[in-house]
């Protein structure tokens, strides 16, 4: 069977079109080129009599005729007693006579009238939807392939796709007709899937929309759209001044009532994929190097004004502008990392000609802390002496400038950690009040939760908390500027949250803290406060309360623009989930997590823990002893005592879950580094996780050799037991047994390992294919799985199939 002989009608568009035959309903249907309008229209059809006309080479006298009961070709259908009429492109109806004819059809009670389009209702036909009885709509998206119909195409062609096959067409295709149908062609040929496959389908989809869509267009139009395919997205001011044209609004409006490729999200207009793929292609071919060159540059010129320096940069690089990328670097290493874009921008910062970085201070020191980031602590301290080398060389204000950056780094290089950090930062108090020097702006956070383990590991600093905030509390509020506004309380309230304080006293210092931070000062802080007071909800069993405040937080965050914490705020609302057990919540985090194989990145850190915790819930203890590992050499590297406690104590619950009697002396090792830090949270936050643990270990109150450490394990074991109790499904695995399986069960997970589709199990097992599916779902959440194909893997670990 050919593919052309093959059609897999979209359901529910196919149920709205019925419903709206029975009531002689117009019919307005739309969606991009390949998507199977026309196609779905006439399979509906085939067995009735209908008129059929293009909008773009209909004559009016042709439908002036068909007003008047006169045209030969139209037949009525018997069932209905109303005569069916066709109008596809409506899109292509310019002249106003045609329009008007087409509304005198929709006017008549006698026609059953189906428009057929390529973008979202024209402005011209909106007064008919108003006027008369409303029309029936039916979508791109309700056109789009779902995996059921996908299933059912390639079984049809003969296709037996495995899996992973399967789900990178899904993802290929995203319901595209058209891509699925040449997918299917290539596959046909005996062709694995693969990326080459991926490559073709692109070409020829492209040429196909450049042959057979493009040419019907108006000029400027595809001419608009051909120089905006050099940003992925843009505003009304963006397009303006990247193409100079004062008529973008027009365009944008040409452009919905020419095709559904643009959509549009709070002022941002996005293209459909493989329009926006294709545009490229035809830009690449039409455009002269010197034209391309002044469009990259203007896009580069308006991210920059905007701040998007990523942005920025890869335009001015499509362009080739050396000296505006290197002041955008220079610009961006002024600022802190947790600010700016340093670790971002590493691939442009490392492929500078070292000759080039030694002529700015700027990017000297700019390497200097970006190799500390990456954890290569010679070549970062190879860079500070060449800077400190410059100090010599240079005279007054440049002198100066020098000195700054060396004071700056002195305190903020990640690799030295806190040691000796009390006498440099006295020091830098001295030269900044007497005027020697002007520090950079510092991030003491790193946009994570934390100041004790935020931009630096400040655990030691823990046990002489409120000496410290006394004697140089405010010296170094002074010398982080506005980073330093409510820096002592709340870090004074972090150290004795940590340490299991009282709650009285630690949220009186956090909401004066807080204060300080929100008159002047940054986000950052108010985001450590807001963490504190969510972190004792959870540990008082509030945890509506905890994420009540996350979630205010979230939201003050979006409005005064402090994007760089969003990211690490869900964090922190995936780690109540996991409280709670709001599986929904966490396989959606989990799936938008970092991707730890393909780059440990150090600003992650914090994603990386919590990901730990995911992959814990899920049985995942190989990948959850792997991150681990690196956790750990990243702790040792970079001197950070809390991550290496926090890692150890998870590293412990991996291995017992995975029966290594290692297990023990890593557990008994982290519980002396907490005891020696006094820090009881670390420790009774794990609840449910962590309590057996504490009990098989013999890990007990009495044992302890002092009073003060009795005094400490008996809140460890009490905090940790209210905590058990109060989330008792906290990283719990469910039941492995393979007896909560049924026979049919079973009987499809050995059917989804041979590679068969859901139509074919449910064919096998005289079933229908809403109970595979049920099936399926129910395996996946005893497996504690998200696909096919790791439910197939887990399946065969537990020794089901």
């Amino acid at each position: 069977m050919t593919q052309k002989e093959i059609y897999i009608s979209p359901g529910k568009a196919r149920r709205k079109l019925k419903e709206a035959q029975m009531n002689a309903q117009t019919v307005y249907l739309y969606g991009a080129t390949g998507y199977g309008k026309t196609v779905f229209i006439k399979n509906y059809l085939k067995n009735m009599r209908y008129a059929y006309f293009n909008a773009g080479s209909v004559l009016v006298n042709e439908l002036a005729i068909l007003n008047n009961d006169e045209h030969e070709g139209v037949h009525e259908e018997k069932k209905t007693g109303t005569t069916i009429v066709v109008v596809d492109d409506i899109q292509l109806a310019e002249p106003e006579d045609v329009r008007n004819a087409i509304l005198d059809l929709n006017r008549r009670k006698d026609i059953w009238l189906i428009l057929v389009g390529r973008c979202h209702c024209p402005s011209w036909l909106l007064p008919a939807t108003l006027k008369h009885y409303p029309f029936q709509v039916i979508s791109q998206e309700e056109l789009k392939f779902d995996r059921s119909m996908l299933e059912r195409y390639f079984e049809q062609s003969g296709i037996v796709a495995n899996e992973d096959t399967m789900e990178r067409v899904e993802q290929g295709a995203r319901g595209h007709g058209m891509t699925i149908k040449i997918f299917a062609e290539l596959l046909q040929e005996g062709e694995p899937f693969n990326e080459d496959i991926i490559k073709r389908t692109q070409k020829i989809l492209w040429d196909y929309l450049e042959y057979n869509v493009y040419d019907q267009w108006e000029p400027e139009l595809l001419e608009f759209l051909m120089q905006m395919s050099v940003v992925d997205s843009f505003t009304v001011q963006m397009a303006e001044h990247i193409t100079g044209k004062t008529n973008v609004p027009y365009l944008i409006q040409k452009s919905w009532e020419t095709g559904n490729f643009l959509y549009e999200e709070k002022g941002v207009y996005h293209y459909e994929l493989a329009m926006l793929q294709s545009m490229r292609q035809r830009f690449q071919k039409r455009y002269k190097k010197q034209q391309k060159n002044e469009l990259y540059y203007n896009a580069g010129l308006f991210y920059e004004q905007k701040g998007m320096v990523m942005d920025a940069l890869h335009m001015y690089e499509a362009c080739g502008n050396r000296n505006r990328i290197s002041c955008l670097l220079i610009d961006n290493a002024r600022k802190n990392p947790g600010s700016g874009y340093l670790y971002e921008l590493r691939h442009y910062y490392l492929t500078l000609p070292e000759e080039t970085i030694v002529e700015s201070i700027e990017l000297i020191a700019g390497m200097c802390m970006l190799q500390s980031i990456l954890m290569n602590s010679e070549e970062s301290e190879r860079w500070y002496d060449i800077l400190a080398a410059q100090e010599k060389k240079k005279n007054g204000s440049e002198r100066k400038t020098v000195k700054n950056w060396l004071a700056y780094l002195d305190i903020a290089l990640p690799h030295r950690g806190s040691g000796g950090l009390i006498d440099i930062l006295k020091n830098a108090f001295i030269l900044l009040t007497n005027r020697q020097i002007t520090l950079p702006e510092f991030s003491v956070t790193s946009n994570l939760p934390s100041q004790m383990n935020g931009g630096k590991d400040f655990c030691e600093w823990s046990k002489k908390d409120r000496e410290l905030a006394r004697t140089i509390g405010k010296p170094v509020s002074i010398l982080l500027g506005k980073y330093g506004k409510g820096f002592a309380d709340i870090a004074l309230a972090e150290s004795l949250y940590e340490k299991g304080g009282d709650n009285y006293e630690i949220l009186s210092l956090v909401s004066r803290g807080r204060m300080q931070a929100e008159a002047g000062g940054k986000l950052e802080q108010c985001f450590v406060a807001a963490a504190i007071q969510a972190r004792i909800h959870v540990i008082n069993g509030q945890i509506e309360e905890a994420i009540e405040i996350l979630l205010y937080f979230r939201n003050m965050a979006v409005r005064e623009h402090g994007d760089k914490l969003l990211s690490n705020i869900d964090t922190f609302l995936f780690r109540l989930a996991l409280y709670q057990g709001e599986k929904a919540q966490i396989e959606e985090w989990m799936e938008k997590a970092p991707k730890e194989d393909e780059e440990f990145c150090a600003f992650d850190r914090y994603k990386y823990l919590a990901k730990v915790r995911g992959y814990l819930l899920y049985s995942r203890y190989e990948r959850a002893q792997s991150l681990l590992e690196r956790l750990l050499y990243y702790a040792k590297v970079m001197e950070r005592s809390y991550i290496r406690m926090e890692a150890n104590l998870l590293l412990s619950i991996t291995l017992y879950r995975m029966n290594q009697a290692a297990w023990k002396d890593v557990l008994l090792k982290v519980l002396g580094e907490a005891e020696d830090y006094h820090f009881v949270r670390i420790i009774s936050r794990e609840g449910a996780a962590i309590r057996e643990l504490l009990k098989v270990a013999g890990w007990k109150a009495e044992d302890a050799e002092t009073k003060e450490g009795k005094a400490y394990r008996r809140q460890v074991l009490k905090e940790t037991e209210a905590v058990a109790i109060a989330y008792p499904s906290y990283l719990k695995v469910k039941s492995m047994e393979k007896e909560v399986f049924s026979d049919n069960a079973v009987k499809i997970l050995r059917f989804q390992a041979e590679g068969l589709s859901n139509f074919q199990i449910a064919k096998l097992l005289e079933i229908t294919e809403s109970a595979v599916k049920y099936h399926c779902r129910e395996n996946y959440k005893k497996l504690g799985v998200r696909g096919k194909a790791e439910a197939v893997m887990e399946a065969r670990k537990r020794k089901l199939i």
